[in-house]
């Protein structure tokens, strides 16, 4: 339950973060999607079914707030939870070049999705050099910044269990 509230809360704070921050900041603009952070730790972490749902509910929460086609976040949170979950019987996920090779598809396939879905809501028949270069700008950024950010929610989340472990020792204590 612990592990619930965190990873709940984490999603606020990165989609507060997507939506509300970062675009108030010019070197930001053009930032990856943060959510992808919350999927492939969830991905790495878990391998149930629940922890599916969840990444179908986040997709749907990220179709709401973006001015994306409806289906586009759950569609990629979907196949990259799917994808990771496949790499992880093939690969060791702690290998080290796993996270920022798996983080820097993440962040293509997501790009992949948005431009399709643009092809067919616009009807455009190429991809401008500049959106090219934007979607390549952000895989490097992930390449780079996701397993540092990845390892970051882990010591967060660390330290969130520990927290709520020493609450709960303390309040079993004050019972007796």
């Amino acid at each position: 339950m612990t592990r619930l509230i965190f990873f709940v809360f984490l999603s606020l704070v990165l989609m507060i973060l997507q939506t509300s921050v970062l675009p108030g900041f010019s070197g930001f603009v053009r930032v990856f999607d943060l959510l992808i952070l919350n999927v492939l730790y969830l991905s790495l972490l878990f391998s149930s079914p629940f922890i599916l749902a969840g990444v179908v509910l986040i997709g749907s929460i990220m179709d709401s707030l973006s001015g994306a086609p409806f289906g586009v976040y759950i569609s990629v949170y979907v196949w990259l939870f799917l994808i990771v979950q496949k790499l992880k019987t093939i690969v060791h996920p702690g290998s080290f070049v796993f996270l920022p090779i798996v983080s820097a598809l993440a962040v293509l396939l997501e790009n992949a999705f948005l431009i399709f879905s643009f092809f067919i809501q616009n009807s455009r028949s190429a991809v401008s050099s500049q959106d090219l270069f934007f979607m390549l700008q952000q895989v490097v950024c992930a390449f780079f910044l996701v397993p540092v950010l990845i390892f970051v929610i882990h010591f967060c989340q660390k330290l969130w269990l520990d927290f709520v472990d020493k609450i709960t020792r303390s309040v079993n204590r004050q019972e007796w």
